[in-house]
């Protein structure tokens, strides 16, 4: 749980903080945007850059993900401290 915020002047601003996590804040890709218009959200039309994938998508009840296809991460090794 968050402490709550002493100072004054971070008090003023916690509220837009918080609005930041918000997934509408998120860079979209254009190009989908401009090609399906209000229709970029629908899982045939979203371009996301993770592992999975919208599979299905019910409004206020469920969500289901696939695994995205050809996604692949580049293994990276720890440096010594």
């Amino acid at each position: 749980m968050p402490k709550p915020c002493k100072s004054p002047c971070l008090r003023r601003y916690r509220t837009f903080l918080d609005m930041l996590v918000h997934s509408s804040t998120r860079p979209v890709n254009a190009k989908v945007v401009e090609k399906h218009g209000s229709k970029w959200t629908l899982p045939e039309n979203f371009v996301g850059s993770g592992p999975l994938r919208i599979a299905e998508w019910v409004v206020n009840e469920k969500s289901c993900s696939s695994a995205t296809i050809n996604f692949s991460v580049t293994p990276t090794t720890a440096s010594a401290a």
